[in-house]
């Protein structure tokens, strides 16, 4: 079934949407979508953004991007008390890389 938006697949593999279409998009629609939303978060943001970023945060905005002011603005949220502005942060951060390592001894013998 199809809650939402979310695509399901058919037996054959083929994505639909929920009303039952197949996906028109192609692979070329598709990078070009990445390539513009890659520029937009590289594009610089106006003044009133950072200064507005810079009165809750202590960074430095001067050279700041769409990209980084997304990310700011989640943050600066989270800090006023925004609960899914909080939510989101921790889910995004949530890594199996931050795990505590554990020691290890390693031996070492010389042979002349």
């Amino acid at each position: 079934m199809c809650y939402n938006g979310i695509v399901e697949k058919m037996k054959g593999g083929r994505q639909l949407s929920c009303l039952g279409k197949e996906d028109a998009m192609s692979p070329r629609q598709k990078r070009n979508i990445f390539a513009n939303l890659s520029r937009a978060l590289a594009a610089k943001v106006t003044d009133s953004v950072r200064e507005e970023i810079g009165q809750v945060l202590n960074v430095n905005t001067e050279k700041m991007t769409a990209g980084q002011a997304i990310a700011y603005a989640q943050v600066a949220k989270a800090i006023k008390g925004d609960k899914n502005a909080f939510e989101a942060i921790t889910n995004a951060t949530k890594q199996e890389d931050f795990k505590e390592e554990k020691a290890f001894s390693v031996e070492i013998k010389v042979v002349d």
